[in-house]
């Protein structure tokens, strides 16, 4: 859902899939677009998703961090 800093990571249709709203409706809506993906397209969503979150993995971040106390 839309909350948060999850629309800044999460582009609908592309890496993920976001309902409009908290609704059950906009879940429902969200979910049955996700179901009625064929394997070509959920393929290409994994590839983004994983790509997308590659800078959140715990070793890019700590690394990240290292690199800026080393820095000060």
């Amino acid at each position: 859902s839309p909350v948060g800093g999850i629309v800044n990571v999460v582009r609908d249709s592309e890496n993920g899939i976001l309902s409009t709203d908290s609704s059950e409706e906009s879940y429902y809506v969200a979910m049955k677009r996700c179901l009625s993906m064929n394997n070509q397209e959920q393929l290409a969503m994994r590839h983004a998703c994983h790509s997308s979150f590659e800078t959140f993995d715990i070793r890019h971040t700590a690394a990240e961090y290292l690199m800026a106390y080393h820095m000060q």
